[in-house]
């Protein structure tokens, strides 16, 4: 899951640096000028990202996934963006996960 973040994460921030570049480029401003900007929006992006994607990072949880991983990523990758969406794979996450027929804590603390 690691990789696939990094990747998204790179290709956004060459999106971003395209367009500042067009950008700048278009309305005579300097490049310095617009960088300053970009790393804001990269910053609050990065964030943004974070918070969005936190019921599927919680679903993964170092190495050790839950059962029904796949299925809490994908409704927070397409149902994310409503408030709803979120908070189901939120709930969902953290909730009591049954194996063989015994209920186990959803959210398992790791020292």
């Amino acid at each position: 899951m690691r990789p696939f973040l990094y990747g998204l994460a790179a290709v956004l921030a060459g999106l971003l640096v395209m367009f500042v570049f067009i950008q700048s480029a278009n309305n005579g401003h300097s490049v310095t000028e617009k960088l300053g900007g970009l790393g804001l929006i990269l910053v609050v992006g990065a964030f943004a990202l974070a918070i969005y994607f936190l019921p599927t990072y919680l679903a993964y949880r170092g190495g050790d996934p839950r059962k029904n991983f796949a299925a809490i990523a994908a409704l927070n990758f397409f149902l994310g963006w409503t408030i709803l969406g979120w908070v189901v794979a939120l709930v969902w996450t953290l909730s009591d996960e049954e194996v063989d027929g015994k209920s186990q804590p959803g959210y398992r603390v790791r020292w």
